[in-house]
């Protein structure tokens, strides 16, 4: 496992170790943050081009 890897378990381990309240907290500062959710989008819309529905 590479380090961005590690990385990227820890935190979402520690999203999904939330309450569900506080998990919906941290989703919702995420979906407020333009510049989050620009890069978010462009991941989905660049999984949904290699992975077919």
């Amino acid at each position: 496992m590479t380090y961005g890897d590690a990385s990227s378990e820890v935190f979402w381990r520690a999203l999904k170790a939330l309450p569900d309240s506080e998990r919906k907290g941290v989703v919702m500062r995420m979906i407020r943050d333009k510049e989050f959710m620009e890069v978010v989008l462009h991941l989905i819309i660049e999984q949904c081009h290699r992975e077919p529905l």
